[in-house]
Formats: structure tokens, sequence, C-alpha cells
């Protein structure tokens, strides 16, 4: 586990198996130096964090329409954390990117989460589904990586909020199923597409 993600389990539980990955990713893979947009609602950082030399600039949704070519322009990264699901129409995301990112485009979407409007909730996508969205729009290198288990789901719908759940849960226990992955059972899925 990588001291990004030891940090956000008492924060966000539920997505520090997806910040190890791609910690991990990017430590391996890093990006040269550059320019980052990430578009959301209130970002974390945690993502910006790991590419280090890079300038960010925050747009948030549904302020700037990330479906909208004219809201991108170019950059060397960008990123897309839990912002896809509440896209009427993701597809037209993977373009823009496509055509404007020089680097790196990294997605994040919840699978087995609860419905939560900001301001519409209309979307779960699986690895094929973002494979094949990443592969029509022109990416040829996708690395996508997911994190769930049945336990974590039951954990997910009972407590929802962290802090609820390290409250009621013994940490033995929630280390074990943070570290058991399912592929069948995602919480979060994830990916870093590249030209």
């Amino acid at each position: 586990m990588t001291k990004i993600a030891e940090a956000e389990i008492y924060r966000d539980y539920f997505r520090a198996a997806m910040y190890a990955e791609l910690a991990q990713h990017f430590a391996e893979r890093p990006l040269a130096k550059g320019i980052g947009i990430e578009f959301g609602g209130g970002s974390n950082r945690i993502i910006q964090g790991m590419c280090s030399g890079t300038t960010w600039e925050e747009r948030p949704y549904p302020q700037y329409d990330i479906t909208e070519l004219a809201h991108w322009g170019e950059s060397d990264i960008v990123i897309a954390d839990q912002v896809l699901e509440h896209i009427r129409e993701p597809w037209k995301i993977f373009d823009c990117a496509f055509k404007t990112v020089r680097q790196a485009f990294v997605v994040t979407v919840p699978f087995l989460v609860k419905i939560h409007g900001c301001p519409g909730d209309y979307w779960r996508m699986t690895p094929e589904c973002i494979r094949s969205m990443g592969k029509s729009a022109g990416f040829t290198d996708i690395h996508i990586g997911t994190w769930g288990n049945s336990q974590a789901t039951f954990w997910l719908n009972k407590y929802w909020y962290t802090h609820l759940m390290m409250e009621a849960v013994p940490e033995v226990e929630w280390r074990a199923a943070l570290a058991s992955n399912d592929p069948e059972t995602p919480i979060m899925i994830w990916a870093v597409l590249r030209h």
C-alpha cells in the first residue's frame, strides 16, 4: 500500500485501493512535466499529487461541460475522478480527451455504489465499456484496474461514510477486505489511457 493510499484509507476507504494502484502506475510510468486539468466537483488533488512537475487547473462540474471540446484546451494530462457517471453522454469525453491530451487521460468511476445525483447520476460503466469507449476514440494504450469484494460492498451499503465503517468494523477485517479484490464485484473502476 502506498503512502497516498494509506492516508486515504481514513478519509475514503472505498477509493484507497484505486489510489494505491494509480500511484504505483505513475511511479512505474511517470509523466513528463506539463500542464494538467482536473474536471470534477471539488478536487481531492490525490491523483494530481502523483504527477510531480505538473501545473494544474481545476474545472468544476457542472460549471464546465466536460463533453464540450471548447472546455478542454490542450494539456498533458486530464483527470476525470468520479465524474463520468454524472454525464449523459460520456463517450463524448473520450473523443475530447483523444483530441486534446498529449500524455494521459485518467478516469475513475464507481460501480457498485448507490445512486447519487450531482446533479444527475446516469451510468455505471464496466471495464469493458471504458476500454471500448477509449478504443473507439483512438487510444491504444489503456490500463484498467478495479477493486471491490462482497464484504466491502456490504459495508458500503450499510455505512456509506468511511468514518462510520471504521468505527464499526475491526481493523483486521477492513484491512483483509482492502487486500482482497473480486473483479466481478467492483466498487471502483479506473483507467489510464494514453496514445
